[in-house]
């Protein structure tokens, strides 16, 4: 019945199952496939937390120059100007630090 159990997993989960002591008894044989599953899925996640940082590391540093121009006057009624921030990059970001 184990056997059979294992040829039903995934590839990757089977691989990893090789790696553990055979299990006694089929219930081990279950608790054995969740944790190669979950371990995996866990991997799976650093190897995106990772891939995602390095494609926001290698942005460039510097900012390229932007001809100068004469400030435009605002009225003192608007304030200073806002920061404007790429929303997509702060939600991956906030993904990636809920995940560690």
């Amino acid at each position: 019945m184990i056997d059979q159990f294992r040829c039903g997993l995934r590839d990757d989960v089977q691989n990893l199952l090789l790696t553990l002591a055979d299990p006694s008894s089929f219930s081990e044989a279950i608790t054995q496939a969740i944790w190669c599953d979950n371990r995996l899925f866990e991997r799976r996640q650093e190897k995106k937390v990772t891939s995602d940082a390095q494609l926001w590391n290698s942005r460039p540093t510097t900012l390229p120059l932007v001809p100068q121009t004469t400030p435009v006057a605002r009225p003192a009624s608007f304030g200073p100007a806002s920061m404007q921030i790429d929303t997509a990059k702060f939600k991956s970001l906030i993904k990636a630090k809920k995940l560690c």
